[in-house]
């Protein structure tokens, strides 16, 4: 079952902490933010939601949550259990349905055009000032890795970026898949059958081999890489 009552211990209480230091470090959150989460991979993103409404509790910060749903032909979640969970946490929900087929080259939801240009209305039309993804650490060691080493460059998706119109935000960012997992378990969030038909990207598996491997020498390979794009030593760029 479901409690409103988590105590901050154990998994939940590091958990909360890390997605705290982010927020904290990169000053995602101000009083009065209007912020659309947008609910795609489970459990991940229902944990962000989980996290957000216990902040909400705790800190002298007034901000309002929109969870949006985006769903399409190639995604599939368990409709009922979705409903049922968002209405446990007495969040503004919003539900798109958007009809579109899908490219073969696509590998990830939020990537396709017609979804994020379709979040980005959605958040214009809520006056929502902040739109916030669950990408967490593997996310962002992955995706600095695939740059790296398959498009000849350095970079990635940093834990805030300013728009005109809102700022995208990763909350998550410094919190591992695993701790995650963890985490949904501990405060059981729902599991909703979800199935994407979306390809997995190659590359990114291949990345994430790799850094599995360097774990077993090195537990902090994540954070390291994480690390290293914010201690560039200038004098040894080309």
């Amino acid at each position: 079952m479901y409690s409103h009552n988590i105590k901050l211990k154990g998994i939940v209480r590091y958990i909360y902490k890390k997605m705290g230091k982010a927020i904290k470090d990169y000053q995602m959150l101000e009083n009065k933010d209007r912020i659309l989460v947008v609910v795609s991979r489970f459990p991940f993103s229902l944990a962000l939601l989980e996290l957000f409404m216990m902040r909400k509790k705790r800190i002298p910060i007034e901000f309002e949550i929109f969870a949006c749903l985006v769903s399409a032909p190639f995604v599939k979640i368990n409709q009922i259990k979705l409903e049922k969970y968002i209405k446990f946490l007495k969040v503004n929900f919003i539900w798109h349905r958007l009809d579109i087929s899908l490219d073969n080259e696509e590998r990830k939801f939020w990537c396709i055009p017609q979804v994020r240009e379709l979040f980005f209305e959605i958040a214009q039309e809520n006056r929502c000032n902040k739109i916030a993804l669950d990408d967490c650490l593997d996310d962002v060691a992955e995706e600095i890795l695939v740059s790296f080493l398959f498009e000849g460059e350095i970079e990635t998706n940093k834990p805030k970026i300013d728009l005109p119109s809102f700022s995208i935000l990763r909350p998550l960012c410094y919190v591992s898949k695993k701790d995650l997992i963890d985490f949904s378990k501990k405060i059981n969030i729902p599991y909703l059958d979800y199935e994407s038909l979306l390809k997995p990207d190659p590359y990114k598996k291949i990345c994430k081999e790799i850094i599995i491997k360097i774990e077993e020498r090195c537990p902090f390979v994540k954070k390291n890489i994480f690390r290293a794009l914010g201690r560039i030593r200038k004098d040894y760029l080309l």
